[in-house]
């Protein structure tokens, strides 16, 4: 089980790309069966077609595109590794969603999400090294940075 530590990894620049999951957040929820705990998004802009795809979609035809900047403090509650974890999405979070032309016939539709930071709290840094793996493996979720820090838990006193 955890320590009395309180650890924090706070991961900046993450980008997450899917073909099924609209967000990391929807995927958290569904996957994994985290909670929303609080909310606070301003939407900044949101275009459609006026914007660069990213570089590995240049293969594609790309029928559709739009995005959403906004700024944001989500924050999700839930386990991993029997551990109690808290997911904080803070600051810009930028949305994309293409369609593109696979074949003559096919289409598909690709999310692209990048979060300028995504915290994640808990008492067992072990459980939260091996959920960032966990998402960075089975998802592709790649990221700038990450940034550890440890917080004794304050004494209560009886």
């Amino acid at each position: 089980m955890g320590s009395d530590e309180k650890v924090t990894l706070s991961i900046r620049n993450v980008v997450f790309t899917s073909y099924e999951s609209k967000s990391l957040e929807e995927f958290l929820i569904e996957k994994y069966g985290f909670k929303k705990i609080e909310e606070n998004i301003g939407e900044l802009t949101h275009s459609e077609g006026e914007f660069e795809p990213p570089p590995q979609f240049k293969a594609y035809k790309i029928l559709d595109r739009k995005r959403q900047r906004s700024s944001c403090t989500i924050l999700y509650s839930g386990r991993y590794l029997e551990e109690s974890l808290s997911v904080y999405f803070l600051g810009e979070v930028v949305r994309e969603k293409y369609t593109v032309q696979l074949t003559e016939t096919e289409k598909q539709v690709i999310h692209v999400n990048k979060y300028q930071m995504i915290r994640i709290e808990g008492f067992s840094g072990h459980a939260i090294q091996e959920f960032v793996e966990l998402l960075r493996v089975q998802l592709g979720l790649s990221f700038e940075s990450m940034e550890w820090s440890f917080h004794p838990e304050p004494e209560v006193k009886k």
